[in-house]
């Protein structure tokens, strides 16, 4: 817990303090680098609520599935298997509670990955123009190379 509140914390100062040297540069590049990064942002979190939330729909399969993989794996429960000849029955209930749960997070997955795809085009065109935009500041001479290398 304080390993990830110490993290979430340097994460927000190390955020703020860029923001506030880019500002100093140029506060064009602000909305640039919001308006560029902001909607993977959105993506990220949509999908992971999406994905995560199938957890919750399908509990009942999930603990199934638990239920009846521990059963095959205990030691305990040998002897029962072994005299109901219950393994394949289980092996077979086990998969098929797995693909079911897998292929609906498989579809979600495989949208997330082309909204991804077209989310980091829109990511990357904005990075380049923030460097170009960096890069004709170094041309006319506005910063210095070594301040360049610091905006980088």
């Amino acid at each position: 817990f304080i390993d990830g509140t110490y993290n979430l914390l340097s994460y927000s100062i190390e955020i703020i303090t860029s923001l506030g040297v880019v500002m100093a540069l140029s506060p064009l590049l602000i909305p640039l680098m919001i308006f560029s990064t902001l909607p993977q942002f959105v993506s990220n979190v949509v999908f992971g609520k999406r994905k995560w939330g199938i957890w919750d729909v399908q509990g009942n399969t999930r603990r199934d599935y638990t239920w009846s993989r521990s059963y095959l794996s205990s030691y305990i429960s040998l002897q029962e298997l072994r005299i109901f000849n219950l393994r394949k029955f289980l092996i077979e209930r086990i998969y098929k509670l797995y693909t079911d749960f897998q292929s609906a997070q498989r579809k979600i997955e495989n949208k997330r990955i082309k909204v991804s795809a077209i989310l980091d085009i829109l990511r990357v065109l904005g990075i380049t123009l923030a460097f170009l935009f960096l890069v004709r500041y170094v041309l006319v001479g506005a910063i210095t190379v070594g301040s360049f290398s610091f905006y980088i």
